[in-house]
């Protein structure tokens, strides 16, 4: 087992679908559907930008089987991401995104209810006024941590904004 698969299953049976999620990279998060509302506002987007992602948004619009969430994820900078700042803008571009670095009221201000964490990317020693709003402003409901030999992957621990 994989903490970030487990975490996804007890969001599914814990969290309200449709529910506003702050998370992490996809690859160090819970593998979570996005809901329709969210689709379509990022098929909008991508398609007034002609970027590419609007063939990936699309055909997963119109084949969305209904559930899901609406997630944010944490805004990087290219120097953060180790990488070229031109593409690092043009990804960023068709995803929706909040930047995190100053504290939680941008996530307040996007609606978001739930914050999950990861022990691969935000730590609180990179963002520290954001660590210092969420222990201020929200409860932890669940943590899921690696076991040696037994369970991989990072820590992940889920919040719920008060």
């Amino acid at each position: 087992p994989d903490t970030r698969d487990l975490s996804a299953s007890w969001i599914k049976n814990n969290i309200p679908e449709s529910s506003v999620i702050l998370t992490d990279q996809e690859t160090n998060s819970p593998n979570l559907a996005m809901c329709k509302k969210q689709i379509g506002q990022l098929l909008e987007k991508t398609v007034k930008l002609n970027h590419p992602r609007q063939y990936y948004y699309k055909p997963l619009l119109e084949s969305h089987p209904g559930g899901g969430y609406f997630i944010y994820r944490v805004r990087f900078s290219p120097k953060e991401l180790g990488n070229d700042p031109k593409m690092v803008t043009w990804s960023q571009e068709s995803k929706s995104l909040l930047d995190i670095k100053q504290g939680l009221l941008p996530a307040i201000n996007a609606g978001v209810r739930f914050v999950i964490t990861s022990s691969y990317d935000v730590t609180p020693l990179g963002f520290p006024a954001f660590f210092s709003d969420l222990r201020k402003n929200a409860r932890s409901l669940r943590k899921f941590s690696p076991v040696e030999n037994k369970i991989k992957g990072p820590d992940i621990e889920i919040f719920q904004l008060k």
